[in-house]
């Protein structure tokens, strides 16, 4: 599925693909960067109210702030394969050549 769908974008330009797939996976990097950067000033906050509970809130900042990050990384994988897959071009004139020119390029990287 992936060679297809790079293979349909490459056909409107060279290395279209990937420019395709560095846009996405920086805008979700992004997007989730700042979002993981809100919610470690909420666990900053949360932490500081669980030391009364006796515990080492260092230790559980830490630990949870890891898992956050993981969360974080997961979310960018599963956002960037999930837009790149679902991405469609806009120009009536590309999609035409995506769709003739997707079989056409694999025939033509053999020949070479």
């Amino acid at each position: 599925a992936l060679t297809t769908k790079e293979g349909e974008l490459d056909a409107v330009k060279e290395a279209m693909a990937y420019e395709i797939e560095r846009y996405i996976t920086l805008t979700q990097v992004d997007n989730l960067w700042k979002q993981h950067l809100k919610d470690m000033d909420f666990l900053k906050e949360f932490v500081g109210l669980r030391s009364y509970k006796q515990g080492d809130p260092f230790q559980e900042y830490q630990e949870e702030g890891f898992e956050l990050f993981q969360d974080m990384l997961a979310g960018v994988r599963r956002n960037t394969v999930y837009s790149f897959f679902q991405y469609k071009l806009k120009n009536e004139d590309n999609r035409k050549k995506a769709k003739a020119g997707g079989k056409s390029k694999r025939k033509r990287k053999g020949k070479k």
